[in-house]
């Protein structure tokens, strides 16, 4: 597997943001760009719904997908003036256990998310999807909140538990600073 950036979205605004981030970390890093997008029927859990509703919620699901990930590579790469090397993947399932198990497989040197932090009881109490891949993921993640001005990296938070696997961590986050 060529080195990488993941890069899970759910096509929110927040993402989009985040997506400029994940770009311009790719083009100066000189990695690949994995554009990961999980997707979960959840009122459809009953298993009593037919094959055919099924495949073309799956077709569906894929093709909005699809359309996304285009206007991604083009209209953004475009607009920050970058040509960084793409691909795409989509799995059906709950976003976090499928970004983490992706995460897992291929092995990214980064992670790159948007987040909106917590906003209220129900998110503090379950956590949002960016924190869940924070603490499960075995490589950096860069949480992107919504204001995060587009720029050169000025301020790095890096929460660790000193565990001696941590110390590349801490290279690959200094590469940043730059």
């Amino acid at each position: 597997v060529m080195p990488h950036i993941l890069f899970p979205t759910d096509f929110s605004p927040v993402a989009n943001h985040a997506y400029r981030f994940a770009l311009r970390l790719a083009d100066g890093l000189g990695l690949e760009l994995v554009l990961f997008h999980a997707y979960h029927y959840a009122l459809l859990e009953t298993g009593m719904e037919p094959d055919a509703v099924m495949d073309a919620l799956n077709r569906q699901a894929i093709e909005e997908a699809e359309g996304h990930f285009i206007t991604y590579d083009k209209e953004i790469q475009e607009e920050l003036g970058v040509s960084v090397p793409t691909r795409y993947v989509m799995k059906e399932g709950y976003p976090l256990e499928e970004i983490v198990a992706y995460a897992r497989a291929s092995n990214p040197q980064w992670i790159v998310m948007g987040t909106t932090g917590a906003h209220n009881a129900i998110e503090n109490f379950f956590g949002s999807t960016t924190a869940g891949v924070m603490r499960a993921a075995e490589m950096p993640v860069l949480a992107v909140p919504p204001e995060a001005p587009l720029g050169p990296v000025s301020r790095i938070a890096f929460a660790t538990d000193l565990r001696p696997e941590t110390q590349g961590v801490v290279y690959a986050i200094s590469r940043l600073a730059h």
